[in-house]
């Protein structure tokens, strides 16, 4: 057991409140993802975010956390060390095993919650269950451990990616693209309105998510030091220029300006500075949100001229801005703004061009990795015929079908009587 002498309370503390605060970001997206669909479906894409959370659970306290941090295998995978959480205690270190487990389960459950958007209205739910199960012990696990482990192959090579956040936007957005492809588009007849019909929704899930993301980039360093606050900073600053930057593109197409818009452009400059939240200097982080997003509008803009049935626009949002911010890091590090004085990182904008095509290697590794296993895992469960619900439930709406329950009812026909 490690001696409690060497447990900083400060780190502990900062730990706890991240994974409490990164915790949030799942019924928040849920949200946020529910507001953006047609009524029909809205309850079932909240309870699927909540049956995928305790499904990862599970599986990331069974076998999943000990793939990522366990003794590596040919710097690819981890062995069974703490297979069902045995031996996390004994590390010594000056955070509890148990404490950054549980930050990294929160983490964990993102990325496949992320992907239920890209599939939105015509998955099967016990299904998506077992196949997000799998997906992360074959794709995120080892993606993770390739590079938060100290003997990751990336790591090992050079990919700067702060708390591995690659892990989580890059093999969700590029996993989307397999998905959306073996799925094929919604049945949607011409009658029917396609879009967010509840921005109220869409609104508040963008606010607890913004909220939720300070202690998902904040805590991925397990410190309570410089790198944390300047982590905080840059979330923040990024997350107010990926809403400038959607929202410009919106008035240059469409003279307008959305609340919708306003949401998923915050989002994208919250995935945008991820990688780089820790190691950017906090000027840099406005212009990666800004670009971030403009990218991730344009890519949306494109699909939507195409059979390309990415519901949500999770490989625009995830894809293509943590590509982005991945390679964005590879020019703008510079680690003196974290306090950091020994070892620094640097990007090529501070005389390290090198880093430029590490961050190359590991965006072309991680998103190639991810789309050839999605597509064989989707593959497999299309030919079973479990992947997509039948087109009379799709029709009907997943809410009535699934669940006999709805999100809220309106009744038009009850007007009530004014106050004389």
């Amino acid at each position: 057991m490690a001696d409690e002498m060497n447990l900083s309370n400060g780190d502990v503390a900062w730990l706890l409140i991240s994974s409490f605060m990164t915790m949030l970001i799942i019924p928040a997206l849920a949200f946020l993802y529910s507001g953006s669909i047609r009524k029909k479906n809205m309850l079932h894409m909240i309870v699927q975010c909540y049956l995928t959370f305790a499904a990862i659970t599970i599986i990331w306290s069974l076998l999943g956390y000990s793939l990522v941090f366990g003794d590596t295998s040919g710097r690819f995978i981890g062995d069974t060390k703490y297979f069902l959480l045995r031996k996390i205690a004994d590390e010594s270190s000056t955070i509890p095993g148990m404490a950054f487990f549980f930050f990294q389960l929160c983490t964990s459950i993102l990325a496949p919650c992320l992907i239920l958007g890209s599939c939105a209205e015509r998955f099967s739910p016990f299904p998506f269950l077992i196949f997000s199960c799998i997906w992360v012990l074959i794709v995120y696990c080892p993606v993770l451990h390739w590079l938060l482990h100290e003997d990751g192959w990336l790591n090992k090579s050079g990919v700067k990616d702060f708390g591995g956040k690659m892990a989580v936007h890059i093999t969700a957005g590029y996993s989307s693209v397999a998905i959306c492809y073996l799925m094929e588009r919604r049945k949607i007849p011409k009658k029917e309105k396609v879009g967010a019909e509840n921005v109220a929704y869409v609104m508040l899930g963008t606010s607890l998510l913004w909220f939720g993301w300070l202690g998902y980039n904040g805590g991925a360093g397990s410190r309570a030091d410089g790198r944390a606050a300047l982590a905080l900073v840059n979330t923040n600053l990024s997350g107010v220029a990926g809403a400038f930057g959607w929202s410009l593109v919106d008035y240059i197409t469409k003279r307008r300006i959305k609340a919708t818009g306003i949401s998923i452009g915050i989002l994208s400059g919250l995935v945008s500075i991820s990688s780089g939240s820790g190691y950017c200097p906090p000027w840099s982080s406005l212009v990666i949100g800004l670009i971030g997003s403009i990218l991730s509008h344009l890519v949306s803009i494109c699909r939507l001229h195409n059979n390309f049935d990415d519901t949500l626009d999770v490989f625009a949002c995830q894809g293509i801005a943590g590509t982005w911010g991945a390679y964005a890091t590879g020019f703008f590090a510079n680690e003196e703004f974290a306090g950091v004085e020994a070892n620094l990182v640097k990007g090529a904008f501070y005389g390290r061009g090198s880093l430029v095509g590490y961050q190359v290697v590991g965006i072309c590794a991680i998103g190639g990795y991810s789309i050839v296993i999605t597509f064989v895992i989707g593959y497999v469960m299309k030919c079973l015929g479990c992947l997509r619900v039948v087109e009379e439930v799709e029709d009907k709406g997943l809410d009535i079908e699934v669940y006999g329950e709805e999100a809220y009812i309106i009744n038009a026909g009850v007007i009530r009587a004014p106050v004389s």
